[in-house]
C-alpha cells in the first residue's frame, strides 16, 4: 500500500467518528421521553476545577431515575475527605429540552478520609451521623429547585447544563455488560 493510500484511509478512520459525532438529523423530540431511558455515563465538570465528578445515570420508562455518583475534592493528597460514592432517586420528566427532577432522595452515602488519623474518623463518623439528615435534606431540595438544560448530540450522547450554577455534563449511552456505545 502507497504512502498517499495509507494517509487517506488514516485521515478517512479519523474524519468518519467526527462526522458522525453530530447528528444534526438527529431530532430527540421526535422520540419523545423514549430519547432518555437507558443507563448513561456521565462526567461532570464543576467551575472549580479541584472538583471530579462522575455520575451512573439511569432513566426509565415508569418516570423514575437511578444515579450513582463519586466526587473527589482536591488533589487526592490533599483529600481530608471525599464522597467515595452515594446513590439516589427521583422522578423526572423532560419537557422539550428541559430536565426537571422531583422527589429526589440521596442514598448509601460512602465517604472516604485517606488523610485522617483514627481519632479524626472516629469524631467525624458522629458529627457525619448528626449532621446526614439534615445535609441529605438540604441537598434533596436543591435539587429538586434546579432546572437542566438538555442537548442531545445523537441518539448515543447527550450534553446537559444545570441553568443555576456553574456545572457542564456531558453523557454517552450504556449498552449491556456497562460498555459505552
Amino acid at each position: 500500500m502507497s504512502k498517499r493510500m495509507m494517509s487517506a484511509s488514516l485521515s478517512l478512520c479519523m474524519i468518519l467518528p467526527i462526522m458522525g459525532l453530530a447528528n444534526p438529523s438527529y431530532s430527540p423530540h421526535a422520540d419523545g421521553d423514549k430519547a432518555l431511558i437507558g443507563k448513561w455515563q456521565c462526567h461532570i465538570k464543576h467551575a472549580n476545577p479541584l472538583i471530579k465528578q462522575e455520575s451512573q445515570l439511569q432513566f426509565f420508562k415508569n418516570h423514575t431515575m437511578h444515579e450513582h455518583i463519586r466526587i473527589y475534592y482536591g488533589q487526592p493528597s490533599d483529600y481530608a475527605y471525599q464522597i467515595e460514592s452515594a446513590t439516589a432517586k427521583s422522578s423526572w420528566t423532560l419537557a422539550q429540552e428541559t430536565l426537571h427532577y422531583g422527589n429526589h432522595q440521596f442514598h448509601n452515602y460512602a465517604v472516604r478520609m485517606p488523610n485522617a488519623n483514627k481519632d479524626d474518623l472516629e469524631q467525624a463518623n458522629i458529627a457525619l451521623q448528626k449532621s446526614l439528615p439534615m445535609v441529605q435534606d438540604m441537598m434533596n431540595n436543591d435539587i429538586n429547585k434546579r432546572t437542566f438544560d438538555i442537548h442531545f448530540i445523537n441518539k448515543k450522547s447527550f450534553i446537559m447544563n444545570d441553568v443555576g450554577s456553574q456545572i457542564f455534563t456531558t453523557c454517552h449511552k450504556q449498552g449491556l455488560f456497562g460498555f459505552i456505545l
